[in-house]
């Protein structure tokens, strides 16, 4: 990894100076020892070590190493959240799609019988949330819904016998094996003549 941020950063000064040819060669010569893709390797070559004079005497280095990390404040509240939650409930769990499509009409009426207390920002906000937005601030209170996990039964095809497997002799018939490698039983009516033994 060091390696090949040298050597990034030792191409990158020749890469801005260098003709359009030989930026092509440069590219290659990047993307075949360090196994970067073509447009991450220009990224880093046109970015690494480049100045920029933002004011008279301030001048910005780029410096690959350096990542800025986004700063989000979030959008909705608490209280936004604890409201949409008790309405999710309401309205029987049903899927942020609908949800969505729901609330501009579900909210001012449950806010007018009192069901929900909120300020008339949140009552805002509630209305313009989109669909993604409401799954993604309802994961958690979901994910303690959830009974178990996905399901863990094989399919059918997996549950045949391997050509390599041998089968007890119980499991085989004079008409041969069904799919599952069970026994086959006879068809048609039995003693009443209604199906039952």
């Amino acid at each position: 990894m060091k390696e090949r941020k040298v050597f990034t950063k030792v191409l990158s000064e020749q890469y801005r100076k260098a003709a359009k040819k030989q930026k092509g060669d440069i590219l290659k010569q990047v993307v075949e020892s360090t196994g970067y893709t073509r447009c991450y390797a220009r990224w880093v070559l046109r970015n690494h070590g480049r100045r920029v004079e933002v004011q008279p005497g301030l001048v910005l280095e780029g410096d690959r190493r350096i990542a800025r990390k986004r700063q989000c404040t979030p959008r909705y509240g608490p209280a936004a959240v604890e409201a949409l939650t008790k309405i999710w409930k309401i309205l029987d769990c049903i899927c942020g799609k609908r949800l969505a499509g729901a609330l501009p009409e579900v909210v001012p009426r449950l806010a007018a019988f009192k069901e929900i207390r909120i300020t008339k920002a949140v009552q805002r906000q509630l209305l313009d949330i989109s669909a993604a937005t409401i799954d993604r601030l309802l994961k958690p209170e979901r994910a303690r819904y959830t009974l178990k996990g996905r399901g863990r039964t094989r399919p059918v095809h997996a549950q045949r016998a391997r050509p390599n497997q041998t089968r007890h002799p119980a499991q085989t018939s004079s008409a041969g094996p069904d799919v599952l490698g069970l026994e086959r039983r006879p068809t048609g009516l039995f003693r009443d003549g209604l199906g039952r033994p």
